[in-house]
């Protein structure tokens, strides 16, 4: 069975409590991170449910996940991890998220064909006269 590490360096917020066992703790920085654990357990669960949990700067939280556990921990030098919770999410956005995805790209003809049907729905009765074509299209296209 692999296992998967994680260790996050930033300032942290406060936990925020959410319906359902999650906690969410969030960091800002350069590289922001928001990570969601749901029924964190051990002996640090009181400090989350007391609200006095707290990340000095500089310190690191650090998930490890291994099957269908889960271990997460604290501390200044991104510590091993020793309390368990039920699940762990990390959010990790992407500033530049739609620049590294393969989206599709209209090429020239394509984007005069629908800047023409844009157009046309523009005009007074437009709308109905594509919608007349494209029911006539339809109708002789039909092999049946």
């Amino acid at each position: 069975m692999t296992s998967t590490a994680r260790t996050l360096r930033a300032s942290a917020e406060q936990p925020q409590r959410f319906p359902g066992g999650w906690w969410r703790l969030r960091g800002s920085g350069t590289s922001p991170w928001e990570v969601y654990l749901r029924d964190p357990r051990g002996a640090h669960e009181a400090a989350i449910d007391d609200a006095r949990f707290a990340m000095p700067t500089g310190s690191a939280i650090r998930i490890e996940w291994n099957g269908d556990t889960v271990r997460w921990g604290v501390g200044p030098d991104g510590p091993a991890a020793p309390w368990h919770a039920a699940a762990a999410l990390l959010h990790e956005p992407c500033a530049e998220l739609y620049a590294t995805l393969p989206l599709a790209r209209y090429d020239r003809r394509a984007r005069r064909f629908w800047g023409t049907i844009l157009g046309i729905a523009r005009w007074p009765g437009g709308s109905g006269l594509i919608e007349r074509l494209a029911r006539r299209r339809r109708t002789t296209d039909t092999a049946c």
